[in-house]
């Protein structure tokens, strides 16, 4: 203070120095005292962070396992949908169109399965009209050669008799579902093979063509036959 007179600040200056030592021992002190103080704080920080660091990884096993059991049980809910729909087209394409795909479920599989559904309906109704313009086409065609003289069997490239008229039948015993191999005239077995293996039709020759057949009355009939 610049009011007090010389003796005054010598004397507060005397007290000072005396109670500096004292004030420096308290000082330092304090400074151990929180020096003490923050040791058992910074352990128990660690100690807490440590805690802290074990729950996040027990939290992520948890997670991580929970992560696992929804994906196993996600994967049988799909996959086991899609197993099924696999196994149907498998079965369409060997021809079985008589089927029907059972999805519980009210997601894209759901939709899935009504389509593939609603694809077999169309496939059956399309073989039942294919069906039934093959009955009309085969009624047709055998009405066709039925009204015709000539004798006509129609022959399928295995060698089978798919269609022949009555006439046909009746003097050269050409049955349908009958092979050629098994037919007695041997020119007719001939002119079938010499048409399948040269791909082009096969034309009469003149009177060695000739086949000599004895009808019901025992009259001799003459026919040259021709492959087509």
């Amino acid at each position: 203070d610049p009011n007090l007179s010389a003796d005054e600040q010598a004397r507060a200056y005397a007290s000072i120095e005396r109670l500096s030592p004292t004030v420096r021992s308290l000082a330092h002190q304090v400074i151990d005292l929180n020096i003490q103080n923050m040791k058992p704080i910074d352990g128990r920080a660690k100690a807490m962070a440590d805690d802290a660091i074990r729950l996040m990884v027990l939290l992520c096993i948890i997670a991580v396992g929970f992560a696992a059991i929804f994906i196993i049980l996600m994967r049988r809910s799909i996959l086991q949908p899609l197993r099924t729909i696999i196994r149907s087209i498998g079965q369409i394409e060997q021809g079985n169109l008589d089927l029907m795909v059972q999805v519980k479920s009210r997601d894209e599989l759901h939709q899935l399965a009504e389509a593939f559904n609603s694809m077999a309906e169309r496939l059956r109704e399309f073989r039942r009209t294919d069906q039934a313009k093959l009955a009309r086409t085969q009624r047709t065609t055998q009405l066709a050669v039925d009204s015709l003289p000539d004798a006509i069997a129609i022959v399928n490239p295995g060698g089978m008799i798919e269609l022949s008229n009555q006439t046909a039948q009746r003097v050269f015993q050409l049955f349908p579902e009958t092979a050629m191999s098994a037919v007695r005239e041997p020119r007719l077995k001939e002119i079938i093979q010499q048409a399948s293996q040269e791909q082009r039709a096969v034309q009469p020759r003149g009177y060695e063509s000739v086949v000599e057949v004895y009808d019901a009355s025992g009259q001799l009939r003459y026919f040259l036959p021709q492959a087509v």
